[in-house]
């Protein structure tokens, strides 16, 4: 039997360096949104799916953790924004 690979890890469908920086811009955006200053916190259920869907289609582990460095630095900036 042959085992059908899942779409989100096919090299086929790897998306551009840009697409995945904006995907993990919009998930660290989306968590800042989370907190009480705005309480949407309904997000929560899909604020981290932008990050892991980059994070999947993403063929290097050095571009990876770019991306989760510029999902953190979002984030941080968000949230931690009295310390800037």
């Amino acid at each position: 039997m042959k085992r059908i690979p899942h779409a989100l890890l096919s090299e086929d469908h790897s998306c551009s360096p840009y697409l995945a920086a904006c995907l993990a811009i919009l998930s660290g955006v989306l968590q800042i949104l989370l907190f009480p200053k705005f309480s949407l916190f309904w997000l929560s259920w899909v604020a981290l799916v932008p990050l892991l869907i980059a994070l999947f289609r993403e063929t290097s582990w050095k571009r990876a953790l770019l991306l989760g460095w510029i999902f953190g630095v979002i984030f941080f900036s968000g949230c931690c924004y009295w310390i800037l």
